[in-house]
């Protein structure tokens, strides 16, 4: 069990530190983040101002998913309900991903290929909370 219980932290930590890095940095200085990730993620945003009154509250709630993500480390029984949480919003982010491919690649340029592995990151987060919700008593 420490083996799992070790692979389950680290890929809270995973998800709770790309949540901190993008989410803080979009916050903080949303110039240098539509650069970051255009590395990381692959997607060129425009540096407009539309895109400068969404990308800090974006950030915001980045910061939050990161700080939240960090709780089922101390006791993951206890913040189960984080996991279920964490769950619902990777869920929500394959679906996006995979329902709003063909937008991304002719508004963002994000090519299917970088999406798609994108998909499969977070299909193995989903994996691993699914199985930690399942095995955490």
């Amino acid at each position: 069990m420490d083996i799992l219980n070790f692979l389950f932290n680290l890929n809270l930590i995973i998800l709770a530190g790309d949540h901190f890095v993008t989410g803080g940095s979009a916050f903080l200085y949303p110039e240098r983040a539509i650069k970051m990730y255009k590395i990381i993620f692959g997607a060129e945003l425009p540096p407009n101002e539309e895109y400068m009154a969404i990308i800090k509250p974006w950030g915001a709630l980045g910061v939050f998913a990161g700080y939240i993500g960090l709780l089922p480390l101390i006791d993951p029984s206890k913040y189960k309900a984080v996991l279920y949480g964490f769950l619902i919003l990777l869920l929500v982010r394959i679906y996006i991903r995979l329902s709003n491919a063909k937008r991304a690649e002719k508004y963002f340029q994000l090519s299917v290929k970088r999406n798609l592995f994108h998909v499969l990151l977070i299909t193995t987060s989903v994996f691993m909370i699914t199985f930690q919700i399942l095995v955490v008593r």
